[in-house]
């Protein structure tokens, strides 16, 4: 997308798309880490021997369970439950 616009993943979790291809890297035309995806990187890097993985803004992931702050109330988010969390 050329506009500069973006989505979190949370925000992607919201498409029924996510929900029939849980491992898809491509939601309505937006294009994201799947947990199948960060799994093959993870793979990738042990068999090149690498040292490790970087994770970029892991914040935008949606929350499986409701959070509470302070007099904050975080609701859960996570369509599919852990199962759709990257973390």
């Amino acid at each position: 997308i050329s506009t500069g616009e973006w989505k979190s993943y949370e925000d992607l979790l919201k498409s029924p798309s996510v929900l029939e291809q849980p491992d898809s890297d491509e939601v309505d035309g937006w294009y994201y880490n799947s947990r199948a995806m960060l799994r093959r990187k993870t793979e990738l890097a042990l068999a090149l021997g690498l040292q490790g993985v970087m994770i970029w803004e892991a914040g935008q992931d949606c929350r499986v369970n409701e959070v509470r702050r302070g007099g904050n109330v975080h609701v859960q988010t996570c369509p599919g439950g852990s199962s759709h969390s990257l973390l």
